[in-house]
């Protein structure tokens, strides 16, 4: 289980790379994935803290 968080963390940090890259390309659709996919990142952070304690 030890793992999970640093899974977690990983996916992460990967998500940002992508979330900037779909910024850029500046278009509705990509401007609503990258919100998506914050949301989800961001609900990952709070998982992420919850399995590490």
């Amino acid at each position: 289980m030890q793992n999970v968080p640093n899974i977690l963390s990983l996916s992460r940090i990967l998500a940002t790379v992508v979330i900037l890259v779909l910024v850029l390309i500046n278009t509705p659709w990509a401007f609503l994935i990258a919100t998506i996919l914050f949301i989800l990142a961001s609900g990952t952070d709070f998982l992420d803290g919850y399995l590490a304690r």
